[in-house]
């Protein structure tokens, strides 16, 4: 995997012929104040001439994707017209059902839209510090998934407007990318966590489980304090509570390269349960966050499992989840 951070704004032309060789961008947006969450979410497979993904928003009112408040997750379609990484790029195109990306400063910011089944989406990110490339090390899933994987914090600002009622987004965000080989298999459970509070302030991680407990190491991510963004190099994401066997508070103790120790917990404000991908169910929840001095900060915990170990967590007796 390399970690040269200019791939975070580009297709990889040294692909190889791999057909699971994988192109993904991943944007969280939401409306705080009025309990609302979303994403933006593509991934090209050009070896199999592809293109998949598209946008969500939910809120209280349903946390599925056949309840939600919009949910349109466009699976093998055709790449655009032209030639790839030539003609339009990852960062660069306009998909024929509407889902499109604009570079306008490259790294730092990305207008998105998307125009289809009632939703129509205009939504800038710009970055508030470098992207992050994330090493895999030689444990865990990301030396299986992708040669390179980053993350960014930023905001997200724009507009959406849905079935005739227009929302104003203005928040602090993430964005990740990733690109090499992804395989849907052997896809261990873990977490996806992460907070930007400010410009100034943030973190994300990838913890794996591989106790079956509340507990999941951390593999990787980053830790920005006073502006200074550094990688985690050791830590836990901690499960404190759950509703049956959905996360609601969750603890995050960490250490960073510069001996920097993050402390922080995190509150459920607005579930989602998730089955996008045929081999994996995830909790997708928006969560607000305490650490640094700032209380209620927007982020997210996502704690996934492969199908087969979610079926069998979800059949176990109720008590069973107490151990998670």
């Amino acid at each position: 995997m390399t970690n040269d951070v200019r791939y975070a704004g580009e297709f990889n032309m040294n692909l190889d012929d791999n057909t699971t060789w994988n192109e993904s961008s991943w944007l969280s947006f939401a409306i705080p104040e009025r309990k609302i969450n979303g994403f933006v979410y593509y991934f090209f497979r050009p070896n199999m001439n592809c293109l998949n993904g598209g946008v969500a928003m939910w809120d209280l009112t349903g946390e599925y994707t056949w309840d939600c408040l919009f949910w349109d997750w466009q699976f093998m379609r055709e790449l655009p017209p032209g030639e790839y990484g030539v003609d339009y790029n990852k960062y660069d195109f306009k998909a024929p059902w509407s889902l499109s990306c604009e570079t306008v400063e490259p790294l730092q910011k990305y207008r998105f839209g998307y125009d289809l089944k009632g939703c129509k989406l205009d939504l800038l990110f710009e970055g508030v510090a470098e992207p992050h490339p994330m090493a895999s090390g030689e444990e865990g899933q990301l030396n299986r998934s992708q040669r390179f994987h980053f993350e960014q914090p930023g905001t997200m600002k724009g507009t959406i407007e849905l079935e005739g009622e227009k929302y104003e987004v203005d928040c602090y965000s993430i964005r990740d990318g990733s690109h090499g080989p992804r395989t849907w298999d052997e896809v261990p459970a873990g977490g996806y966590t992460w907070s930007t509070a400010s410009d100034k302030s943030a973190f994300h991680l990838i913890a794996v489980d591989d106790k079956d407990s509340h507990e999941t190491k951390i593999l990787g991510g980053y830790y920005m304090k006073d502006g200074i963004l550094a990688s985690l190099v050791s830590g836990v994401r901690r499960v404190v509570q759950r509703k049956g066997p959905m996360p609601t508070i969750v603890e995050v103790e960490a250490t960073d390269a510069m001996g920097r120790k993050l402390e922080a917990i995190g509150r459920i404000t607005v579930p989602a349960l998730f089955h996008y991908y045929s081999y994996q169910v995830q909790w997708f929840s928006q969560f607000v966050w305490d650490y640094d001095g700032h209380v209620g900060a927007i982020g997210e915990d996502q704690e996934y499992y492969p199908v087969a170990a979610m079926r069998s967590w979800m059949r176990s007796p109720p008590g069973m989840w107490k151990t998670r």
